[in-house]
């Protein structure tokens, strides 16, 4: 697994010298959201310490990243040579960032790569450092780039994705609104716990989950209610710890439904998948001889299970949705599924749609036995 330097503070932004040699850095590609860059102050720090770079920024893209807007990206980045990219944004400007690096390096169209069609080659230079503006998506800590083509979701995964160095600094979030501060608080607890029962789980990939799900209990209510700078921190850092944790096992059931609520309905991601996360927490508690698709057999999933409601802070599966349920209700995230999908057509599109690769890695298979119990948990 491909290694990553990181300065994980409050004003680490202002130390980025201590793994960019900055004198030899003469000209850089940046990639930021419209606004963030300068709400959260990121600006201000870039400019100086760079004060000697010249700088090309790229910000023409809309919140969820689309292959045309990324091939613009490629366009511009291919006139110039580089010796570094920065990346300072939520997810969507990261993945960009990681996309246009890798599609500028390969001699393979986009598209075929995109669709599993062609190989990716490694890509080496100009390193990549990521700053994220948000506290959700830990996309500078892992080797995925997201990018929507025709209103489908993709996954670019690959070493080379992976930036060579990361940011987090809790103080690039105290701008943030408190309804984005929850979405993407929410995307952060989700990944944490899919990733804690994911049947690619390892002891590493489940302490950094435990790390994640522990910040985000204590800490996220107060972060998005008063935007306390020590709670901003504690997200943040809880963020990329769920992102290291899903860069080994990637997401599961709850991710692989999400993804048609944002797409088809417009909700934001971190929202959508926070809306079915104590749903696959009551579904794969349920896991029988049957349907356990964790070869490590239905004692370790059991013995898992009880950890995790632990880490929620109670005893069965029941009481650890209540506080899935609770925490939602605080942050004004309580949507039922049951308002946004009300026709049987709607519900029928919402399973057809489903990514069945992230399927692969929920601890329970989704079989024409139990959907049923399923429909019945999203729709109750």
């Amino acid at each position: 697994m491909k290694k990553q330097s990181c300065l994980l503070y409050r004003g680490a932004i202002t130390e980025l010298g201590k793994f960019v040699d900055i004198k030899r850095i003469s000209r850089i590609f940046l990639v930021t959201g419209k606004r963030s860059y300068d709400a959260s102050g990121a600006r201000k720090s870039i400019e100086e310490i760079f004060s000697n770079s010249k700088i090309d920024r790229f910000s023409d893209f809309q919140i969820n990243p689309i292959v045309e807007e990324i091939l613009t990206g490629v366009e511009l980045f291919r006139k110039n040579s580089y010796d570094l990219i920065i990346a300072v944004g939520g997810g969507t400007a990261i993945d960009i960032a990681k996309a246009i690096r890798l599609f500028a390096k390969q001699s393979a169209d986009p598209l075929a790569i995109l669709h599993g069609k062609e190989n990716i080659a490694p890509v080496l230079n100009p390193p990549l450092l990521a700053i994220p503006t948000t506290a959700g998506s830990g996309s500078e800590a892992t080797h995925f780039a997201v990018v929507y083509h025709d209103k489908h979701k993709y996954s670019l995964a690959h070493q080379t994705v992976m930036p060579e160095y990361s940011c987090v600094d809790g103080n690039l979030t105290h701008s943030l609104p408190a309804e984005i501060a929850a979405f993407t608080g929410m995307d952060a607890l989700c990944q944490a716990i899919e990733s804690f029962w994911s049947v690619n789980s390892t002891e590493e990939s489940r302490s950094y989950s435990e790390k994640a799900i522990k910040l985000i209990k204590s800490d996220l209510v107060n972060s998005v209610l008063t935007a306390d700078p020590e709670s901003r921190m504690k997200v943040a850092e809880a963020a990329h710890y769920a992102g290291k944790a899903i860069n080994i096992t990637k997401t599961t059931g709850a991710h692989a439904f999400s993804y048609y609520l944002t797409s088809k309905r417009n909700i934001p991601h971190g929202q959508a998948v926070g809306i079915l996360i104590e749903k696959f927490l009551l579904f794969n508690s349920q896991s029988t001889v049957k349907d356990i698709s964790d070869k490590r057999g239905s004692a370790y999933l059991l013995d898992m299970f009880k950890k995790l409601y632990k880490l929620l802070g109670e005893e069965t599966a029941p009481e650890a949705a209540a506080v899935l349920v609770s925490l939602k209700s605080s942050l004004n995230l309580n949507t039922p599924l049951s308002s946004l999908l009300i026709t049987e057509s709607d519900r029928n599109d919402f399973f057809a749609s489903v990514n069945t690769e992230r399927l692969k890695n929920n601890p329970r298979l989704i079989t024409t036995d139990n959907t049923k119990e399923l429909m019945n948990l999203f729709f109750s």
